[in-house]
């Protein structure tokens, strides 16, 4: 999820750390963060890590059946 909200805000916006339970026949998210390029934009939240987060998150990324579905591009570690 992180790597497509980075895909479909060009870069500018990406939500991780989602937390979540299942509620009947739907998941509950809660708690997201939230990376953005605009780095005063979410600073109240304390967890925007700005473009850095965005490249903290790739380091570790490796693409999965999901990605390569959603035809996502690889982006180099």
């Amino acid at each position: 999820f992180s790597h497509w909200t980075y895909q479909i805000t060009e870069g500018r916006l990406m939500v991780v750390d989602l937390q979540g339970v299942k509620v009947e026949r739907a998941y509950l998210l809660t708690d997201p963060a939230l990376h953005c390029d605009d780095f005063l934009r979410f600073r109240q939240t304390r967890t925007n890590l700005g473009v850095k987060g965005m490249k903290e998150f790739f380091r570790t990324h490796l693409c999965s059946e999901i990605c390569h579905t959603l035809n996502l591009p690889s982006m180099s570690n």
